[in-house]
């Protein structure tokens, strides 16, 4: 029944009001972004993956490189290819941490 849908609609708005960062400041609202999950699924879970591919990436870096680390670098190399696969972008980060440790 639409009253069931409307109800676990705004309980998952609740949710998000509750557990995130207002992000009205750019025009953003939480309904939008609770609207956009329940259309497409599908973005929000390849959203979450990347972010923890690229936070694992970080930490192998980080770790392999010590004090040769350099944030700004790191996000230089995640991001100068463009969206490109997740696996990919591990090469190419393993790469990267290969050459910065022989130089």
């Amino acid at each position: 029944p639409a009253d069931a849908a409307e109800w676990r609609c705004a309980c998952k708005i609740a949710t998000c009001v509750q557990r995130a960062a207002p992000s009205s400041a750019f025009g953003i609202t939480i309904e939008n972004e609770v609207d956009r999950y329940i259309a497409w699924p599908g973005q929000a879970l390849a959203y979450k993956i990347g972010q923890l591919k690229i936070l694992e990436l970080r930490t192998k870096a980080e770790t392999e490189l010590g004090d040769k680390f350099d944030i700004k670098d790191f996000h230089y190399e995640v991001l100068k290819r463009g969206s490109i696969p997740l696996n990919m972008l591990e090469m190419y980060i393993n790469d990267w941490i290969e050459d910065s440790l022989s130089s």
